[in-house]
């Protein structure tokens, strides 16, 4: 600055130093300009650690039967019905029609726990840490988007649920299962078997979005790892939300499944006026004949994409990994003495039995913190660093050439005000000299 302001230094040397100066504040200024773009965009950085516990809270663990409706528990009606709605291999049975069947005050919600499968009847035997027995008793009754499930350790404090201490096979929960396949009818699939999911406790159970399938006939081990995710709020670049609509689920926490099953729910209430039983929301639910008419004309629709949906991602988000293998089950050493426990045969246990096993790997979790990827600290420094790089200069130095104008401006305020006065005064004097003249 000096090489430029000097007025004894050499015409060409000033003007080289001027080039220079006016080059370097200007990329100064287009770097204070990305700087506080990339500031003001507010991206994230991604941290993640282990953590390693003394305990980890065990998850609440769903689990549903593949078929919901017990055929011994169908009047002729409701067989008859089912045959309509779910036809075997998708082949229309013209038997029926919609007009014999009255739908006038029926309450499907109850067709539907009267007829899915009792947790009395499918939860053989139950065991906690291979020491504690538990039962039917143990498991919630749980309306999901699979139907009528039931839950393990379903507590609503954290405190009250469930945890471990060590990991491996003989500290988690076991359970021998009965699918009842003697009991199959139409339905929603055409499998046999037990979907589980493995959820947090405040998290309601999308069991058929996010949910594994277990097979008769086998033994299945589910090795658990827990993942803690933690996202930032607005301004931030994925704007998490906590806070869930009290119109949909007031037990559970906010989750994106939650937001885009309201999101069609909502379409399907207002293409059908009406919606699907195990759909969130105020709307009435539809009768059979609406969902074939249009309820499923509605979901194919929301399929393509017309709706866009706004569902941030949840704050904080507890995630359970499982890792599923599966043996033979049971060994033919073992087959007779199950017979004897169950009097079924070889072929009927096979058909309907298993056994689930579910137990942590590790006495630790994953967290993925997201971080702000560029903060206040990290801008004063890279903006100190452009100043300091291009034109030698620093805040303080700021601050100088801010007082020193400052200073400037008053000082030649002052020496025009006086000039003004000076000259008024002038003035006054020339006006009294002609009058005394006079």
């Amino acid at each position: 600055m000096r090489h430029v302001a000097n007025p004894a230094a050499n015409f060409y040397r000033r003007a080289i130093w001027m080039i220079l100066l006016v080059i370097f504040i200007i990329i100064l200024l287009q770097g204070i300009f990305n700087n506080l773009t990339k500031f003001f965009d507010f991206p994230v950085s991604s941290l993640v650690t282990l953590q390693y516990v003394d305990n980890v809270t065990f998850p609440a663990v769903t689990v549903c039967n593949y078929n919901q409706w017990r055929k011994s528990n169908l009047t002729e009606d409701q067989a008859a019905f089912l045959d309509l709605m779910y036809p075997t291999l998708n082949v229309p049975n013209e038997s029926y029609a919609w007009e014999q069947f009255n739908y006038t005050g029926r309450n499907f919600t109850q067709d539907m726990l009267n007829a899915a499968h009792q947790k009395e009847d499918m939860i053989i035997n139950c065991s906690w840490q291979m020491m504690e027995p538990c039962g039917p008793d143990n498991f919630t009754q749980v309306f999901t988007d699979f139907g009528v499930c039931y839950t393990f350790n379903n507590a609503r404090l954290k405190e009250d649920a469930l945890s471990v201490q060590q990991t491996g096979f003989d500290y988690g929960l076991y359970l021998r299962l009965n699918v009842e396949q003697y009991e199959y009818y139409n339905g929603f699939n055409t499998g046999a078997g037990i979907k589980i999911m493995v959820h947090d406790q405040n998290e309601f159970p999308f069991v058929k979005r996010l949910g594994f399938a277990v097979s008769p006939g086998s033994q299945s081990l589910v090795g658990l790892k827990l993942t803690k995710i933690i996202n930032l709020p607005r301004p931030y670049q994925y704007r998490c939300q906590d806070t869930a609509d009290p119109d949909i689920y007031t037990d559970h926490n906010y989750t994106v499944e939650l937001c885009q099953a309201r999101c069609e729910a909502d379409f399907t209430a207002k293409m059908c006026g009406c919606k699907k039983f195990n759909s969130p929301g105020n709307a009435p639910i539809c009768d059979p004949r609406i969902v074939e008419e249009c309820v499923r004309d509605a979901e194919a629709a929301y399929k393509t994409g017309i709706v866009k949906c706004d569902c941030p991602i949840p704050c904080e988000k507890m995630v359970y990994q499982v890792r599923v293998s599966e043996v033979y089950w049971p060994a033919n050493h073992v087959v007779a003495e199950i017979e004897n426990q169950t009097h079924f045969s070889e072929a009927e246990i096979r058909s309907n039995l298993l056994e689930v096993i579910l137990y942590f790997e590790e006495l630790n979790f994953e967290e993925i913190a997201q971080v702000p990827g560029y903060d206040s600290s990290t801008l004063i420094g890279d903006v100190g660093g452009y100043m300091g790089l291009l034109v030698g200069a620093s805040i303080m130095t700021v601050v100088e050439f801010i007082d020193f104008g400052i200073v400037t401006l008053s000082r030649w305020y002052t020496q025009r005000k006086k000039r003004k006065i000076a000259a008024a005064s002038g003035k006054m004097e020339d006006f009294s000299e002609i009058k005394t003249a006079k």
